[in-house]
């Protein structure tokens, strides 16, 4: 499945920001833009443009995740992709890889685009500049989600790079924007002018009973998955998934999955195949594991790994009084507006017991409330009750 939007689809802002970088070379640009105002969209097009005006052209991008990565290698059109020169890296002259892969084996090439470039360190974002004739960057400071990040300002100075800004949101449907203002009052988001934006519901479902919440989720996100729309589950790390998936198999009759590890962690190839045996259309998504491109599967997936990605629907549990996003208060709220921000239609909030701060300041009029069966009166969830 590809993200490619046809260039004669794209605003006047957009067309304009990728000639003038065409029309610049040697010179690096940062692209800064808000979520939803296309700013891998545009990567995309300068890339296939410089592709086209000179096949020989030595392109690589940049991603922070693999996830990321896979969206560029599914989105880049097969005549790009199959341009076969004498100074061809990989036999079509067009890369894309992670920072870290990059990282242990630098190459260089004649343009390198890089997304999300707020979370990469000096380090590496130096590494890149020297790699280069053109370093292309696109990033927003809001979704900063790493410690380790450099900051906007500092990178710019660094690359020397010339800033265009993208200020027309084209995705996120209105009731997204607002809820974001209300739960996150400094951030700039509801500032930026917006296109003809969808008028959806986002929904808020409340349980007392955990399992009636994993029910709920996991029931509404297949019935989106069965007609083959794109939708994603977010959890704020690992642990909450694969607690989350033990309780959907328990609720189904299987086992639990017996963990499986490998050198760098659990072998989600292993959870998958798992899954796939027992029946059930849902897959870990992240690290390298998964198909972003398999419409017909429930992706699960963290936070940080939903990072610069979207969906037509997505669903956002367990966002309850005692779930801990994150340890800084900074990065959680990076990470928790990540999260509202990876819907292109649907977003589906819920939790059980007493709700998250986060969920208190977001105004009646912008939810549908929906209250889930009570299997069990309790006031509120303890640590235990938690899926994770």
């Amino acid at each position: 499945m590809s993200w490619l939007i046809p260039y004669p689809k794209l605003d006047s802002e957009q067309r304009e920001t990728i000639d003038r970088i065409l029309a610049n070379k040697g010179r690096n640009f940062f692209i800064k833009g808000f979520a939803g105002s296309g700013k891998s969209i545009v990567l995309l097009h300068i890339l296939i443009k410089a592709k086209q005006q000179n096949p020989a052209l030595r392109v690589c991008v940049v991603g922070y995740t693999n996830s990321l990565v896979d969206m560029y290698n599914a989105s880049i059109p097969p005549d790009i992709k199959n341009v076969s020169t004498s100074k061809s890296i990989n036999n079509c002259g067009v890369d894309a890889k992670t920072y870290s892969a990059f990282e242990k084996s630098p190459q260089t090439y004649d343009m390198i685009l890089v997304d999300e470039v707020q979370d990469l360190s000096e380090k590496v974002v130096s590494l890149l500049h020297s790699q280069c004739h053109q370093l292309i960057v696109a990033g927003d400071g809001a979704q900063s989600i790493y410690e380790h990040g450099m900051p906007v300002a500092a990178m710019v100075s660094l690359i020397n790079a010339v800033t265009i800004e993208l200020k027309i949101l084209h995705r996120l449907p209105n009731k997204i924007i607002e809820i974001v203002k209300a739960i996150f009052p400094s951030n700039e988001l509801e500032k930026a002018s917006r296109s003809k934006l969808r008028n959806v519901d986002v929904t808020l479902a409340t349980a007392l009973d955990v399992n009636e919440e994993i029910k709920y989720v996991f029931e509404t996100a297949s019935s989106y998955a069965n007609s083959r729309v794109s939708t994603a589950i977010l959890l704020p790390q690992k642990r909450f998934i694969l607690g989350f998936i033990d309780a959907v198999l328990n609720l189904h009759n299987f086992d639990e999955w017996q963990v499986k590890k490998k050198k760098f962690g659990e072998d989600f190839d292993n959870l998958n195949n798992y899954l796939s045996k027992c029946g059930l259309s849902i897959q870990y998504l992240g690290g390298g594991y998964g198909d972003l491109n398999d419409t017909s599967k429930v992706h699960l997936l963290t936070y940080h790994s939903a990072k610069g990605l979207d969906f037509e629907t997505v669903l956002v549990p367990n966002v309850c009084e005692n779930i801990n996003i994150w340890g800084r208060k900074d990065i959680a709220n990076n990470l928790f507006y990540v999260a509202l921000t990876r819907s292109r239609i649907n977003l589906y909030l819920s939790y059980t017991g007493k709700p998250h701060p986060y969920i208190t300041r977001i105004p009646d009029n912008l939810l549908r409330r929906v209250e889930l069966p009570i299997k069990k009166q309790v006031e509120v969830a303890t640590e235990e009750e938690l899926f994770f």
